[in-house]
Order: C-alpha cells, then structure tokens, then sequence
C-alpha cells in the first residue's frame, strides 16, 4: 500500500470511520490486487465491525501473497490467532500464535496473545508463562534503548546474574523505555491472571502497579515464570505447546 493510501487508511481506521478505511484499502487493493497489504487491512476493518469470519478469509488470502518466513507472515499468523481467539476457536488460536512465534519469537503482541488465549480457556500457569516472557522482553528492549546493551538476565537461563543497577538518571530513562512498550497491558493481563485463580492480594499488587505506571520488580516476574514453568512443562504436552516453549 502507498504511503500516501496507508496515512489515510490509519486516519480513518484509528478515528472509528471504518467506511471510510475499508474504501481506501479497497481502493489500493484494486491498483495493486498482488500485494497482500491492502487485503491484510480489509481484514483488519472485518474485525473492527466483528466480522472475524471475514477477517479470517482476507488474512488467509493476504497470507498466499507472503513469503513463509517473512515479517509480514508473522504479522498475518498472530492477527488470524487473535480472531481464532475472538471466535473462541482456542486450540486454532494457539495453532496460527505458535506459527507466528516461530517466525518472530520475540513478539511481544504474540506473546500476549498466547497468554490471553490460555487464560480464557483457563489454563492460568501457562498464561502467566506467556506473559512473564512478553514482560521480559519489554524490559530487554528498554536496556538496551538506555545503554545499547542487555541489562537484564534472559529469563530463560536460570544461571544468570540479576541485571545491573541503573543509576537514577538511567532508571527515568529505562523506566520511559518500558512504559512505551505494550508493559502496562502486559501487568494488567498477569494481575486479572492472579484474579482469576483467587489470588486477590498478587492481583491487585499488579493492577496497582499498572495503574502506578512503575515497572514491576525483575525478581518477580521471575520467581512467576519459574512456577509457572514447572507447571507448563509437567502438563500434557500438544504440538502447539511444545513449539511455543522452544522458542
């Protein structure tokens, strides 16, 4: 899509004009029927109206105009997971969330996705699992925006040191870093988690922190991870899981 035809796609779409949204893609998809772009956000304007049907059947038509291992195919995967997962389509939802974690593993809205989606079918550990390691990936993107290196230690090496202390000035700086990121979410998500399995004192720990907008302490997250850790790898092990815990 032009740069020109997106600005006002974006306009329309984010400003609730959806009419307006779906002509310009339509549009652009009528000068350039080849490129998936213009389809993708046909779908995008089918979930807006709740159509998540249609929004499956644009995505699935973008996605034959991508390469496998594309950036653009994990985008479409994740947006086909999270309508799977409006239509409480689950075990679909994790299959096309898998598929796009294998292509960008570090996807923070995949992530979330995939803890959302185990958290409405109840499955709480496995959400908090997600979630801890979308959160993780906030903080590791904001070190390195403050210092152009990693501060903090990959959840995943249990061996690894706590990251470095940030001096005050860095600290406003990494904590700015954070909260641009889908973090505040993120917190909320781990906080209705708790809330759903009866845990009202860690639930409202994160809702507050959330609304405190202040980063939640690395050795938290970290101790919720490693039980819930144990938890996903001693449960009944589905394809999805397995690929999803590889990455």
């Amino acid at each position: 899509m032009k740069t020109q035809s997106l600005k006002q796609f974006e306009e329309a779409f984010y400003e609730g004009r959806l009419q307006d949204a779906e002509r310009v893609a339509m549009l652009s998809h009528e000068e350039s029927p080849s490129e998936w772009g213009p389809i993708y956000y046909l779908g995008m304007v089918c979930r807006q109206k709740g159509d998540f049907q249609g929004a499956l059947s644009r995505y699935h038509e973008a996605l034959q105009l991508t390469s496998k291992q594309s950036s653009e195919s994990a985008a479409i995967l994740r947006a086909c997971g999270i309508a799977h997962q409006l239509l409480g389509e689950y075990d679909k939802a994790i299959s096309s969330l898998g598929d796009s974690l294998r292509i960008d593993p570090e996807s923070v809205e995949g992530l979330n996705s995939l803890g959302i989606t185990y958290r409405k079918m109840g499955k709480y550990q496995h959400a908090l699992y997600y979630y801890c390691i979308a959160v993780n990936f906030c903080f590791k993107a904001a070190s390195k925006e403050v210092r152009g290196e990693g501060l903090i230690r990959d959840i995943h090496d249990t061996n690894a040191k706590k990251g470095l202390l940030l001096d005050g000035g860095s600290f406003e700086a990494y904590r700015n870093a954070v909260l641009s990121s889908p973090y505040i979410k993120l917190i909320e998500n781990i906080g209705a988690a708790f809330e759903a399995m009866g845990d009202t004192e860690r639930a409202q720990y994160f809702f507050r922190t959330a609304e405190s907008k202040n980063p939640v302490d690395e050795d938290i997250i970290w101790k919720i991870f490693k039980n819930a850790k144990e938890v996903v790898e001693i449960a009944p092990k589905s394809n999805h899981d397995a690929e999803a815990r590889d990455q």
